[in-house]
């Protein structure tokens, strides 16, 4: 459902000239001039937010079919990012000056303010959650980095059309402090975990990807935008109960990313500003369900153990931004 809502949108805005997201490796250098090489430069920061999601399952039903073991639901609220992009047209030479060269890598400066929701469903046969509890989360580390080969398909008016071919990368890592938890043992009524820290969690997601964008520039002004999608995405997290000293590993594969991104740039054309430009931009990126294996590492006794297809991950951002940067 998620991917429909984000094709909407994209289709929506198809009314409206496309292509580069301030949070995605987008075109900024701009046509070959005097130099051999053209080259473009942006530092931005962002304010993002978001949910991931980890999954556990089991099949002890009726029918030996999977179900919903247990779900954690990690805040990505609030987290301010900063990074660079930059942007080269390497080769200036017939039909070569349409290939542009783009890497951007943003960090998490700030740590957020998000939750985390752990939910449990040790009754087969109810659909309710039996136990669950509340904690505080901190964002202690973050990322996004993308790398792509872009390419100018189409130049009308003042339309650009391009395709992109490119590499993305996310990581992000989460450190709870319990607030209450609710058992059946405590008859649901909150008992107090005092900030203690239960759970860590990371994500990673590995995705190549293909892209489409439109830009349209009428005098200093461009909007931009662009729709990214791989239906190859790899994944990995890792789960550590640290009470209990039990450490988790799931691996994931052929999952898929849609990513869109709108961008609108002012461009100084004059003064002592001339080849710099400002933006500002929304982008979003959304990995669905990807059901994957789990390994299991008990630390107090040194038993491994694991299944397959018993675990599952989801992961959403979007990211509001603004930026500035120079082009020659």
């Amino acid at each position: 459902m998620k991917k429909w809502i984000l094709v909407t949108m994209a289709m929506a805005t198809m009314g409206l000239p496309l292509a580069a997201g301030a949070f995605q490796a987008d075109v900024i250098a701009p046509p070959h001039g005097d130099f051999p090489v053209s080259v473009g430069g942006q530092l931005s920061f962002g304010l993002l937010n978001g949910e991931a999601k980890e999954h556990v399952y089991d099949y002890e039903t009726v029918d030996g079919s999977r179900r919903q073991l247990s779900r954690l639901d990690w805040e990505l609220k609030d987290v301010v990012m900063g990074g660079v992009q930059f942007s080269v047209r390497p080769i200036k030479r017939d039909v070569w000056d349409a290939l542009t060269l783009n890497f951007g890598f943003w960090n998490a400066l700030t740590e957020g303010s998000g939750e985390m929701d752990d939910y449990d469903w040790m009754d087969p046969y109810s659909t309710d959650w039996t136990h669950y509890s509340l904690s505080d989360v901190d964002v202690t580390e973050g990322y996004i980095f993308d790398l792509n080969v872009a390419w100018d398909a189409l130049e009308w008016n003042d339309l650009t059309v391009r395709g992109f071919l490119g590499y993305k990368q996310n990581g992000w890592t989460w450190e709870d402090s319990g607030r209450y938890l609710l058992y059946p043992e405590y008859g649901y009524v909150p008992q107090d975990l005092g900030g203690e820290n239960m759970i860590n969690y990371e994500q990673e997601f590995r995705m190549p990807y293909l892209g489409a964008s439109v830009d349209w520039t009428r005098g200093d002004f461009t909007v931009a935008g662009r729709l990214t999608y791989s239906p190859s995405v790899e994944a990995t997290d890792w789960d550590e109960h640290v009470a209990r000293s039990l450490h988790f590993k799931e691996e994931f594969e052929d999952g898929d990313m849609l990513g869109f991104g709108l961008d609108v740039r002012y461009a100084f054309s004059r003064g002592p500003l001339k080849n710099a430009f400002l933006s500002a931009a929304f982008d979003v990126q959304t990995i669905d369900l990807i059901v994957g294996d789990m390994e299991v590492y008990d630390a107090s006794t040194g038993e491994r153990g694991g299944d397959e297809d018993v675990a599952g991950i989801e992961n959403e951002y979007w990211v509001l931004s603004l930026g500035g940067g120079y082009r020659f």
